[in-house]
């Protein structure tokens, strides 16, 4: 065990003793087990060889072998597309430790784990956080492939924000979310509303068709979002908004109406001198803002 993590502690360079190391996998000790797996997961070569025995070990029946294995199967990266499907089956590991690594393990593998999609987005069901949260970490890395199911999810109110969280860090790749993250731009959730938000600015340009929703929210006398919707129109660079944003801008009784409406009139039209005037005072007292969000 100790020559196991002296290798782990080399890393990369110790790719030599890999052969051994998967030898070691097979040991009956199961300490000596886990200890080989993390030291190929440190060495991260010779993944043809490596990874399919590690995958195999996802039965294993002890639990910190299951553990480091999962944990192994992950450092090795894309390479590591082989053990999708055995790590989309242990996410239904009666251990939830082991869930949970499985679940990060595919989100190290990225979009080469796309077929463990379906599994992942069932995962988000899982009743202990830090598998959700896995879960959700490992859709987002997957990208593109896991925007269809996370588009379902959008509908479910219980897990609707955090969809929406993850499809804003896919970006642009998640325009095909668009008409249901504007659904969520009715909804009396402000926390849900915001991550709509959010996710529709981190699409960027894509979410144009967003357009005329975000219009009618920052025409409306709504209490909260008028300034998110301000910021995504500018995001998605709908010009069509630079006539409302030039009365927003001057609302009063909305500081955080007219620093976003400042921004974005900036921002769709930045050679334009009137707006740039227009804008600088309302920038400039933003800095004494107290919140750090504003000043930023």
């Amino acid at each position: 065990m100790r020559a196991c993590d002296a290798l782990a502690a080399i890393g990369a360079p110790a790719v030599a003793a890999t052969p051994k190391l998967i030898t070691s996998l097979s040991d009956r000790n199961s300490e000596v087990c886990w200890h080989a797996a993390r030291a190929l997961g440190a060495i991260g070569g010779n993944a043809g060889k490596a990874v399919p025995v590690l995958a195999k070990l996802l039965k294993h029946a002890s639990t910190p072998v299951r553990g480091h294995a999962a944990t192994a199967i992950g450092r090795f990266g894309g390479a590591a597309q082989v053990a999708v499907p055995q790590l989309a089956e242990a996410l239904q590991d009666d251990d939830a430790t082991i869930r949970a690594a499985s679940a990060r393990a595919l989100g190290s593998i990225g979009p080469n784990a796309k077929a463990a999609v379906s599994a992942l987005a069932a995962a988000l069901d899982d009743e202990i956080g830090t598998v959700t949260i896995a879960a959700a970490e490992a859709l987002g890395a997957i990208g593109k492939a896991a925007v269809p199911a996370l588009v379902e999810r959008l509908k479910d109110p219980n897990l609707n924000s955090l969809a929406a969280t993850i499809l804003g860090e896919i970006g642009p790749d998640a325009a095909a979310a668009v008409p249901r993250l504007v659904k969520l731009l009715s909804a009396d959730d402000e926390a849900t509303k915001t991550e709509a938000l959010l996710a529709l600015a981190a699409i960027g340009p894509n979410a144009i068709a967003a357009a005329p929703e975000l219009l009618s929210l920052l025409n409306s006398k709504a209490k909260f979002g008028r300034g998110g919707a301000a910021y995504v129109l500018a995001k998605i660079g709908a010009k069509t908004a630079i006539p409302l944003l030039t009365q927003t801008i001057n609302e009063e009784g909305y500081d955080s109406l007219q620093m976003a409406s400042a921004w974005a009139l900036v921002t769709l039209a930045p050679d334009n001198a009137d707006f740039a005037r227009l804008a600088v005072p309302h920038l400039t007292a933003g800095l004494s803002s107290k919140r750090s969000l504003v000043r930023r």
